[in-house]
């Protein structure tokens, strides 16, 4: 799979480095880690919007 979007974000420096350490202690790349909380994030979202709407 190929990425061809960017996404920008404004954070602090106390966030970035946060995230950094977490992505750090999953041994993950920085951008990897990232992309896979907002997949997680997304795919939560989606779920409780759907039994909400049921």
């Amino acid at each position: 799979m190929g990425f061809d979007e960017v996404i920008q974000i404004r954070c602090t420096s106390l966030q970035k480095e946060r995230w950094e350490e977490a992505a750090k202690l999953d041994r993950r790349r920085f951008t990897d880690w990232v992309r896979m909380q907002l997949d997680d994030a997304a795919d939560k979202a989606i779920e409780e919007a759907e039994k909400k709407s049921k």
